[in-house]
């Protein structure tokens, strides 16, 4: 994990069915289809942008439920709320 600390990512291989690998790029690609860029400075004039994944499909659910991830959503969770916590007794 030496390369989240150095280029602020890491990459977990294998970490995720490689089925559910097809589906989501299944998906994207049926979504990318539809895209057209923003053609604005802040979002590119290139770029192609999905916002809110989750209502596009019930397949991009399948990726914040999944096995892998939810214990570091626990993990950011928690933290957040020992955040919260800290700040509001400050």
């Amino acid at each position: 994990m030496a390369d989240l600390a150095s280029d602020g990512y890491t990459v977990l291989e294998g970490a995720i069915e490689a089925s559910l690998i097809t589906e989501l790029r299944d998906a994207l690609g049926r979504l990318e289809a539809d895209l057209i860029p923003a053609n604005n400075d802040f979002e590119g004039r290139k770029t192609l942008r999905a916002y809110n994944l989750l209502a596009k499909g019930a397949i991009w659910a399948k990726v914040p439920m999944h096995e892998m991830f939810c214990p570091w959503l626990r993990i950011s969770l928690a933290l957040n709320a020992l955040s919260l916590r800290y700040l509001q007794s400050t």
